[in-house]
């Protein structure tokens, strides 16, 4: 049997006309090689086909989410001259270029904080969202041609609302009205950013 191929042949013998036996030499596993590769095509279809309809969901082409620890340029003291510093504030900033409607985004959920969505269309061509924590390479974002780009801003809620569902460790879930409807997005794969000093 030769490698890479799921055929193996073995004796069969069937009674032909007149009721003799005629002996075949037939590929015992066939038929059923044929069926696991045609759902396996079938498979691959459905697969390439969700994921197009998802890239192109709502109009959404691209989504880049990057995160920032901001330090306070003056950090205050107490009475008694302690420092009063609790630790760097994270910023999320998430951009995503798309087509057609605008999608209002409000409300976005990560680990157990809620917030709220500050958006803003980016009016520039290329926009310089900052520069990779890891590398020192400068990330530079440019839509296509015909494309928007958005800018959204998490700003920390002063309620906690519960979110839509469990979320996935370092996912962003946002929500946001498109066509009179509600709708929620994941955002995965954050870019940690270098981190610079506040006024």
């Amino acid at each position: 049997m030769k490698t890479g191929r799921c055929i193996n042949t073995q004796k069969i013998t069937v009674h032909g006309p007149g009721k003799f036996p005629v002996s075949l030499n037939t590929p015992a596993f066939y038929f059923p090689c044929m069926i696991s590769i045609k759902y396996l095509f079938v498979s691959l279809l459905i697969t390439g086909s969700l994921l197009s309809c998802a890239q192109g969901k709502y109009g959404i082409k691209k989504i880049r989410a990057f995160s920032a620890e901001q330090i306070p340029g003056n950090i205050p003291v107490d009475e008694k001259g302690q420092s009063m510093y609790k630790g760097p504030d994270t910023l999320y900033t998430i951009y995503i270029e798309s087509t057609g409607k605008k999608i209002d985004w409000d409300s976005a959920w990560k680990n157990d904080r809620t917030y709220t969505v500050v958006t803003t269309l980016v009016a520039e061509k290329s926009l310089e969202a900052g520069t990779e924590k890891n590398t020192g390479k400068k990330i530079v974002l440019t839509p296509r041609n015909g494309n928007q780009l958005w800018m959204l801003q998490l700003v920390p809620a002063e309620n906690k609302t519960r979110a839509p569902g469990s979320l996935k460790p370092g996912e962003i879930i946002l929500r946001g009205r498109f066509d009179n409807k509600t709708i929620f997005q994941a955002v995965k794969g954050l870019t940690e950013l270098n981190v610079f000093p506040s006024v």
